[in-house]
């Protein structure tokens, strides 16, 4: 069992989410998680889309559909992780966020803005420009 954050960011340091069986160590590996630790699991999972934005490592996969249990705690960390830098799994969680009933009018309008900042950006990798762009028009031209 995973008890602390240092372990859990150590494992996921030493996961490759384009290797055959990754699918299978996210499993195991949410499935060892301390309850305890609860939603503080989401910053290390963060890093490590952060570590790997052009991975879709199951998107949306375990490790997404973990953190999402923690809603809304951890929109703020998704959001920070999106500024810092976005990843294929940041822009679809922001995406699914956006998607949901419960996304007010604040909430949209930050996630918006993120998107955005993103489809605009001269600097994030053309993929992830391409995501964000998507998304974002999406949202902004029913």
């Amino acid at each position: 069992m995973t008890s602390d954050l240092q372990t859990l960011s150590n494992i996921l340091a030493g996961l490759d989410p384009e290797a055959d069986g990754f699918e299978l160590q996210a499993d195991q590996l949410v499935i060892g998680l301390d309850p305890m630790l609860g939603d503080a699991v989401c910053q290390p999972i963060f890093k490590f889309f952060e570590d790997h934005p052009l991975s879709y490592a199951g998107a949306p996969g375990t490790f997404i559909h973990h953190i999402e249990t923690f809603y809304p705690a951890y929109v703020p960390a998704l959001m920070q992780s999106v500024d810092r830098c976005p990843s294929v799994n940041t822009l679809l969680m922001a995406n699914r966020i956006l998607n949901s009933r419960d996304c007010g009018p604040q909430l949209r309008s930050e996630f918006l803005r993120l998107l955005q900042s993103v489809s605009e950006s001269q600097t994030c990798e053309p993929d992830l420009v391409e995501h964000a762009s998507r998304y974002f028009h999406r949202h902004t031209n029913p």
